[in-house]
């Protein structure tokens, strides 16, 4: 098991519930993305501009917290963490 990154300071990962709604939506908006890993940071950020702006429901991240949150979702992290399901969608779409 590979542990994940130290977060910078000041940096808080978006929630694993929040990742997976991303996730979900990216898939329904977005079908021509297969893989995130390639992107560079700013499309992922503008990605995430698009799914905050589609959702009333939701108050905005700090573009931070999606960088932490980009970086948990690509380490392995453990399996107990609030990113699992996260993880398993976007392994589905590879």
């Amino acid at each position: 098991m590979t542990e994940e990154p130290p977060l910078r300071k000041g940096m808080r990962p978006v929630e694993g519930v929040v990742m997976h709604n991303f996730l979900y939506w990216l898939i329904m908006h977005h079908p021509e993305i297969t893989r995130l890993q390639p992107l560079p940071q700013e499309d992922l950020l503008q990605l995430v501009q698009q799914f905050e702006s589609s959702r009333l429901d939701i108050k905005p991240s700090p573009r931070q917290d999606w960088i932490g949150g980009f970086e948990k979702l690509f380490s392995e992290g453990s399996p107990q963490d609030d990113y699992k399901e996260a993880r398993e969608t976007l392994r589905r779409r590879k």
